[in-house]
């Protein structure tokens, strides 16, 4: 049978649950509310832990960006002080090279302009010689002298008598004897064609030294000089003494004690002949004389001396003249 009901009826028409029916909705609201009890906070914590996660998640982000930025910060300051010991490296390199720069362009300076070598110092040196003595009335005088200045000088001497003791004192103090023949004949010894007597007078006054005074002479003289002689007369002899051991001196100053176009022997004329004409000259062989009509020869030595100095000379014998003058 369809029963029908109508709104107003409704609260009337419906049955009611029975008890029974009643117990068990209880019952099943009571387990749901304890249902909820108990997984309401679950629910809690799990929305409250995506909530932290995200925000830890934003904040990692955020972390990572700082620390991406933290780290690119760091290579930044890493580079720059890099860069910053690589220009301190480099600035000491730089004062390095230079420090030891100067020398190498010094170096290079002298390998490209090497110095220019100094001037050897000239050495002068005066050769004083003496000729036709010795004389008892002179060459004392003369010896005195040069002992007293200290400057030795050649003897081109002849064979004298009663003079001994002079060829000794020559030979003692230092000084030089030189041949200058024997006989000094000029008819004898430029004989023309006949070196032979050349020879003979030469071997005579070399022996005779040697067998009275024990001294071998080395150095000779041309009586009158070898300037002015004809080559044929003079290169023979030459070659003869250069044969038997002797180099033969000639002199660049003539003192004029002994020359008869010289009136004025004065000492002062003397010395005046002499130093007028020694400067600019290395090597000066000087021409004295002192046999006995000499006077005037002892009176200018002691200004000649004195002069030489004074213009830069030193004093040697002819034996040390040197071989390439």
């Amino acid at each position: 049978m369809e029963t029908k009901i109508t709104v107003g009826d409704i609260s009337n028409t419906t049955e009611k649950p029975s008890g029974k029916a009643r117990l068990t909705r209880v019952r099943g609201f009571k387990i749901v509310c304890v249902l909820v009890v108990l997984l309401l906070p679950l629910l809690i914590m799990t929305a409250c832990g995506n909530s932290g996660n995200a925000e830890l998640d934003e904040g990692n982000s955020e972390f990572g960006i700082r620390d991406s930025e933290l780290e690119i910060g760091g290579l930044e300051e890493a580079e720059e002080a890099e860069e910053a010991e690589e220009a301190e490296e480099a600035v000491e390199a730089e004062e390095a090279v230079e420090a030891v720069e100067p020398e190498e362009t010094e170096e290079a300076e002298e390998q490209e302009e090497p110095a220019t070598p100094e001037e050897p110092e000239i050495l002068k040196v005066a050769y004083i010689t003496i000729d036709d003595g010795p004389s008892r009335a002179i060459t004392p005088g003369i010896l005195d002298l040069l002992q007293e200045e200290g400057v030795p000088a050649t003897f081109f001497v002849l064979p004298h008598k009663d003079v001994d003791d002079l060829y000794l004192r020559i030979i003692e103090e230092g000084h030089e004897i030189g041949n200058h023949t024997y006989s000094h004949n000029y008819t004898r010894i430029y004989q023309s064609g006949d070196v032979e007597a050349f020879r003979d007078d030469v071997m005579k006054a070399h022996d005779w030294m040697l067998e009275n005074y024990g001294y071998e002479m080395a150095s000779f003289r041309f009586p009158g000089g070898s300037m002015g002689r004809s080559a044929n007369i003079i290169v023979p002899r030459k070659t003869l003494l250069d044969d038997i051991g002797y180099r033969y001196f000639n002199w660049h100053i003539d003192s004029g004690d002994a020359r008869a176009d010289i009136p004025d022997r004065s000492s002062a004329t003397l010395t005046n002949n002499v130093l007028s004409k020694t400067r600019d000259r290395e090597h000066i062989v000087i021409l004295f004389h002192d046999t006995s009509d000499k006077k005037t020869t002892r009176d200018a030595l002691p200004k000649v001396i004195a002069g030489l100095r004074d213009q830069g000379y030193t004093f040697d014998i002819l034996r040390n003249f040197p071989l390439d003058q």
